[in-house]
């Protein structure tokens, strides 16, 4: 567990022990989500966290290789700077050898630079959840779907800031605080 807690670490618990008993237990102050599966996550937000941490859910939201990871995301942030550091991370994971993996992570990074940087216009945000779309289940490892998973996610959950983002031409949160330590 890792990101807007006071006690970030490895945690042992049992099969099933629910999301937010996680969060008590690593001292999650005050956050706007958690990517359960981290960097590769799906975006789980605040009164959603009530449900078992069993394999199956991990299998769901992290794939096959099932890393056990809460990233949990302060509040407050910025949805296009917290994009964009997922976008990247996948981005700077890629090998680069299939087109969809690395073409597909680096206009996801793209979008999400811009419209940190500025940019407006709806456009943006319709083309990062395509772009987010068209990732799932492409490329020669699980890498492009990982970053579907994620990116998408934060594009899709988040469509209200980033609406408000996109309006305002800057963050109406002010600069972001990082997602990762």
């Amino acid at each position: 567990v890792l990101g807007a807690v006071d006690r970030p670490g490895v945690y042992d618990r049992p099969d099933g022990v629910p999301l937010d008993a996680l969060l008590d237990g690593a001292g999650a102050r005050a956050w706007d989500g958690c990517l359960v599966g981290g960097m590769n996550g799906d975006l789980y937000l605040p009164g959603e966290e009530r449900f078992p941490l069993a394999d199956p859910v991990w299998r769901r939201v992290a794939g096959p290789r099932s890393e056990a990871v809460v990233l949990v995301l302060p509040r407050g942030g910025c949805a296009a700077g917290w994009t964009l550091e997922v976008a990247r991370f996948h981005l700077h994971g890629s090998c680069g050898q299939c087109p969809p993996c690395r073409d597909g992570t680096n206009r996801a990074a793209g979008l999400a630079r811009a419209v940190e940087r500025g940019a407006r216009g709806r456009e943006h945000w319709v083309e990062l959840v395509r772009t987010a779309r068209e990732l799932d289940g492409k490329g020669n490892c699980p890498l492009a779907s990982d970053a579907s998973r994620a990116v998408g996610a934060l594009a899709r959950r988040y469509e209200d800031r980033w609406t408000a983002h996109l309006r305002a031409g800057a963050c109406p949160a002010g600069p972001s605080a990082t997602i990762r330590p």
